[in-house]
């Protein structure tokens, strides 16, 4: 559901995200949207909130979906949003994930 939102550009941006993370990365990112939908509900405003993160992410550069948790401290959060930025952030720790997006670094 969360994919069907998506722009195509998006979905092809993401599909070769995803082909080039390891798979601890991968598991971080299923596990985190997995938190949000519990969370927040298994609902259209969900997919969409979701859907519109990944975007961000994308069109700032993240280079790693799994840096998710990373971008929901950013953005306005609907009802049950806080209570799951806790639980991802205890998750995004726990694992040892980065707190900065993976973005390349430009060279001068």
């Amino acid at each position: 559901m969360i994919f069907d939102i998506l722009q195509p550009d998006l979905k092809v941006k993401m599909v070769k995200i995803w082909n080039r993370m390891t798979e601890k990365d991968r598991n971080a990112f299923v596990d985190q949207v997995s938190l949000l939908i519990v969370l927040m509900g298994q609902n259209k405003k969900t997919y969409t909130f979701i859907s519109n993160v990944i975007a961000k992410m994308i069109d700032d550069g993240s280079q790693d979906l799994s840096d998710l948790g990373i971008y929901l401290s950013d953005i306005e959060l609907p009802t049950g949003g806080k209570k799951a930025l806790n639980y991802i952030n205890d998750y995004r720790f726990k694992h040892d994930l980065s707190s900065m997006p993976h973005k390349p670094i430009p060279f001068k």
